[in-house]
């Protein structure tokens, strides 16, 4: 399928003139300092428009999924491993860390197959009435599972959904294992994707760290992506 250029993208938007920039400060499911404004994303990583005013319209007309939603709403914050969908042009991108010192995230483009699912870490799990256990991820989903059919979900596990679904369910888990592909999302480190090869679980006083390959990180640094390789590839 041919790429269209750049120009041919921002024409989503054609007819508005030149509107000097507004920053928004982001407000969603993501904590304010983790992620930017879908505004700032469209605009200024993505370049899909000049300025706000064609963000504006590019949003209003419905050209943008987020998560499997159509979000009209600039200031909606946009965080880590979001799924960003322009299905009038045919282009997805996931939000990664940046390697960059001066941006928390950048969006890298991947396939539409990849636009389907969603990659969201467990960060509490507790039993709920009826015999069933709840879990949330650190971007505000919840799920509740039977108890006897949990599938060994655990904190800090990966669980992954069909975002394209009417129902979400949970179609896969990530196991935070040795051997496991995963992603540093914070530190020096950010941006480095690897495998666990040796995970220290910590004491009271001591921080648990995890290696992936070479590198020592603080275990709440890393991310499951994969069980061996990432299950989303990017371009």
């Amino acid at each position: 399928m041919k790429i269209p250029h750049k120009m041919t993208i921002k024409r989503i938007a054609v007819g508005l003139g030149k509107y000097p920039k507004k920053l928004v400060t982001p407000r969603g499911p993501h904590k304010k300092y983790e992620s930017y404004a879908l505004t700032y994303v469209i605009r200024d990583l993505l370049k899909f428009a000049d300025n706000s005013r064609e963000t504006d319209k590019i949003l209003r007309e419905g050209n943008v999924v987020v998560d499997g939603r159509v979000i009209k709403d600039g200031n909606f914050g946009i965080g880590l491993m979001d799924v960003l969908s322009f299905p009038k042009i045919n282009k997805h991108y996931l939000m990664m860390p940046s390697t960059t010192k001066s941006k928390n995230l950048s969006p890298k483009e991947i396939s539409e197959d990849g636009a389907k699912i969603k990659l969201a870490k467990v960060t509490e799990k507790q039993v709920i009435k009826d015999g069933k256990i709840q879990i949330s991820t650190g971007d505000g989903y919840i799920f509740s599972v039977n108890k006897d059919e949990n599938k060994g979900i655990n904190t800090k596990d990966t669980i992954v959904f069909d975002i394209s679904a009417k129902k979400r369910a949970v179609r896969e888990i990530l196991k935070f294992k040795e051997g496991a592909a995963v992603l540093i999302t914070q530190g020096r480190n950010k941006g480095n994707t690897g495998k666990i090869t040796r995970i220290d679980k910590g004491t009271k006083d001591i921080l648990s760290t995890t290696k992936v390959g070479d590198i020592k990180t603080s275990t709440d640094y890393v991310l499951v992506i994969g069980k061996e390789e990432p299950l989303i590839q990017t371009k």
